[in-house]
């Protein structure tokens, strides 16, 4: 009811300003004496006016831009949530708590929007919002949601390439390697893919989170040969050397992976000297 008096309002306002304008048109010339100071001092109203908003609204998309933090965010949103309703501020806002690591929060918002705003949600928004409630779930360690709504996006027309990498890690996390390694050598397959130089280290991670150290650094050292992820390649290689006991080898990559500037390398350390702590527990039991 509301948006149906907004579109009348909208349309009965310019209609009577386009036939004010005419009715004056046609006074000047029945009567080139007619003033038309007020026409066109309302004119330029217009204009200005128009030309103001233009800028503003363009102003607030690339803002919005601006803030993404990662360069598959714009190529993910494209035109998407841009505009100024309450569902995309609430899309918007639910996106910078994503970014910020506030998944919880994002989550929330995200499933908000998916409940209360789907009649007003066109397919490709639902595309977008599909897909990010299901790296919310991805991220929350909720693998069989998180496969559920990623295939939801890819129905609703989401195409972008990040999809297949995702899906293939759902894969891996919820345990089932052969799927995994069907779907991640079919986006190795294809050279042109822009995600492809992810898949060595991700089957690393995968086999090392399988406790298959062996294949796991096949993986790693794939990608560290082709310098894929380089840094993370390089850590995941440490971690599976430091598995396999080659102790020297894994110093040696751990200092390489903090020297390439390794993104989460307090972590990283963290992990490292757990496993070695825990290597050298078992180690001194069995001498006892």
């Amino acid at each position: 009811m509301i948006e149906d008096f907004k579109e009348c309002f909208l349309l009965g306002t310019v209609t009577a300003v386009l036939g004010y304008y005419l009715l004056m048109i046609v006074m000047a010339v029945a009567d080139p004496e007619t003033d038309l100071i007020p026409v066109e001092i309302m004119l330029g109203i217009h204009i200005f006016s128009i030309v103001f908003l233009i800028i503003l609204k363009n102003k607030d998309t690339v803002v919005f831009q601006n803030k993404f933090t990662h360069i598959r965010d714009r190529e993910i949103l494209e035109d998407n949530f841009t505009d100024s309703s309450k569902k995309s501020v609430l899309f918007q806002e639910a996106h910078q708590n994503f970014l910020s690591g506030q998944i919880n929060k994002a989550f929330a918002i995200l499933r908000n929007i998916e409940i209360n705003y789907a009649q007003n949600t066109t397919l490709s928004e639902k595309a977008v919002l599909y897909f990010y409630i299901a790296r919310c779930y991805d991220m929350m360690n909720y693998y069989p949601n998180a496969d559920k709504y990623y295939t939801k996006a890819e129905e609703n027309g989401f195409k972008n390439d990040i999809l297949s990498l995702l899906k293939a890690r759902i894969c891996g996390n919820m345990g089932d390697i052969q799927e995994a390694l069907e779907k991640y050598e079919k986006i190795y397959a294809d050279v042109n893919n822009p995600v492809r130089v992810f898949v060595n280290v991700d089957l690393g991670r995968m086999f090392l989170k399988s406790d298959d150290s062996e294949t796991a650094l096949k993986y790693f050292n794939k990608a560290i040969s082709n310098r894929e992820c380089y840094a993370d390649a390089l850590a995941g290689a440490s971690i599976a050397n430091l598995f396999l006991g080659n102790i020297t080898e894994a110093y040696r990559l751990r200092k390489l992976a903090i020297a390439n500037n390794l993104k989460d390398s307090v972590n990283f350390l963290h992990y490292f000297d757990s496993v070695l702590a825990s290597r050298n527990t078992s180690i001194n039991n069995v001498k006892r």
